[in-house]
């Protein structure tokens, strides 16, 4: 017996009909709702699918709809947990309906979503279980705000009370209430991994590159805690008030996972995947400044290269939509880490730039030749790579010295580390002399 499960967007305050996600076992179909195709200010919620009154195909509905659910341990626990099949990515979206990535709530019953919302006070005793129990928390505080948080790393959504001269207050949201910020936990295979998190997100800042804003919560006797603020959210003029927090507005996005058709257990590049191309065709046709944002994504594909994160794969790319919907382009950079700092990971990179896709093996020539893929000219690409190669040694000691002054002075390892590594990397001579 097949259900119905209805999909709304956050749309100018309210919520808006979209379509139906009808569902059976592990098998979903979408399809737009008439009425919401009739409205001018109607948008495709995907790439992937464009408006129309046809139902999408399973694959179609599938690449969407699953990649807004958590990944690996997380969603096995979860499904476990409401005695679901982890396969059954609908089923699992009808129990976490509130609060995904992105604009879209879903409801049972076809009605618009009931509007009771609530904030519940997250105290440091709370935040000190999360980076201690990780999982736990994380599968609790998702059915308890029934909220859905794509990626493979343990995280939750709070929301972040920021007062001049007060300590931060956060809270866990209830209802429809929105988050203000992802907090990533430490892993226990992982030494210092939101240290590191942290670290190269500041250095991609201080080179330049538009990043999700964030910040470490210091917590005694464990590893801090990594907030990101969201920027999917957004506060309107007349924002709702609950016990004197303003509630945020929901903007939409979409990873390129989503918006090239591709189910998240594709995520890293497979040989001959071309994922370079297969990104900067997608901004070509949908962002409102495609040179810009296909400049900027080799920036960030190059700083990737440079700081050595093997995991920049689609899921960690993504286009944002303007508060109206009318417009989108490339979101702030966002989960990059210096995994090459971690031995007993993959050197394979998640976009690659090599025919071998490990990181070790990239020369002068794949740079160029992923200029040309990405869209730009090779000289264009070639003095991009040269100017972030030459501010990158400064950029490190800044990030590095600003961490440390937080009293984060475990960063001074990974900044060495990422340091000495830039020696192996391709040199500005090899680049310019490269044709």
């Amino acid at each position: 017996m097949s259900t119905a499960l209805s999909v709304f967007r956050e749309y100018q305050n309210a919520y808006q009909l979209v379509g139906s996600l009808e569902h059976q076992g592990t098998t979903a179909r979408f399809r737009y709702a008439q009425s919401y195709l009739a409205d001018a200010s109607a948008s495709a919620i995907s790439v992937a699918l464009p408006l129309r009154g046809e139902a999408f195909s399973h694959e179609e509905t599938h690449n969407f709809f699953e990649g807004l659910l958590p990944e690996g341990e997380l969603r096995t626990l979860i499904a476990r947990t409401l005695h679901l099949d982890v396969r059954a990515y609908a089923a699992l979206l009808a129990r976490l309906n509130n609060e995904s990535i992105g604009a879209l709530v879903f409801s049972l019953d076809g009605r618009t979503p009931l509007q009771n919302r609530s904030y519940e006070l997250f105290d440091e005793e709370r935040l000190r279980d999360f980076a201690r129990q990780p999982l736990r928390i994380a599968v609790d505080a998702s059915l308890t705000t029934r909220l859905s948080l794509a990626g493979a790393q343990t995280k939750i959504g709070l929301y972040c009370h920021q007062a001049e001269g007060q300590d931060d207050r956060w809270y866990l949201p209830k209802g429809l209430a929105s988050s203000t910020h992802i907090i990533k936990a430490p892993s226990e295979v992982f030494p210092l991994q939101t240290v590191n998190e942290a670290f190269c997100l500041g250095l991609a800042k201080s080179l330049g590159i538009r990043t999700a804003n964030h910040f470490l919560i210091a917590l005694e006797a464990a590893e801090p805690l990594l907030a990101i603020e969201r920027f999917d959210r957004f506060y309107a003029d007349n924002a709702l008030q609950i016990g004197g927090l303003a509630v945020p507005s929901r903007m939409h996005q979409e990873d390129f996972c989503q918006a090239t058709q591709l189910p998240s257990y594709m995520k890293y590049e497979p040989t001959d995947g071309n994922f370079l191309n297969r990104v900067a065709r997608t901004l070509d046709q949908e962002v409102a400044k495609p040179l810009e944002d296909r400049l900027e994504f080799f920036d960030r594909v190059m700083l990737d290269y440079l700081v050595g994160n093997c995991d920049n794969h689609l899921k960690n790319y993504s286009l944002l939509r303007s508060e109206d919907w009318l417009t989108c382009g490339l979101s702030p950079h966002y989960d990059v880490t210096c995994t090459t700092y971690y031995p007993s990971l993959a050197r394979e990179m998640g976009i690659s730039l090599c025919e071998s896709r490990r990181i070790d093996d990239v020369a002068a020539a794949n740079i160029l030749e992923a200029a040309k893929r990405v869209g730009i000219p090779a000289a264009i690409g070639k003095q991009r790579y040269i100017d972030l190669l030459q501010k990158m040694p400064a950029a490190i000691d800044a990030t590095s010295k600003s961490l440390s002054s937080q009293s984060f002075s475990q960063v001074r390892d990974i900044a060495q580390f990422v340091k000495k590594e830039l020696a192996s990397k391709v040199s500005e001579d090899e680049i310019v002399h490269a044709s």
